[in-house]
């Protein structure tokens, strides 16, 4: 019923939520690495801040990047399409769709 469709949807918002948040973090090393050619034995995140070298700096602001394009892409579909989910919840029942978004 919808006490569980409801706590559906905010465990599924956690969940995204606190990914978004690390993603950049954890692929700083890998952009650092295959797109500026760092070729250091530790990890970018085992570095101080201040003693990262440039490679590193510049696999974060790639991995930042990627991060706030793949967001404005999500939330730019989500607002073209929610006004046609509406539409199609109204003339064929919000059930179906509900189901279909789940």
């Amino acid at each position: 019923g919808p006490p569980q469709i409801i706590t559906l949807c905010l465990v599924i918002a956690l969940a995204l939520g606190s990914t978004i948040g690390v993603v950049p973090a954890v692929v700083e090393d890998r952009y650092a690495r295959l797109s500026h050619g760092y070729i250091g034995k530790a990890h970018c995140l085992d570095i101080e801040k201040d003693e990262r070298p440039s490679e590193c700096l510049l696999g974060n602001e790639d991995a930042q990047n990627s991060a706030a394009i793949a967001s404005f892409i999500s939330n730019t579909l989500t607002f073209a399409t929610s006004s046609l989910m509406g539409s199609i919840s109204d003339e064929r029942g919000r059930r179906g769709i509900m189901l279909l978004g789940i």
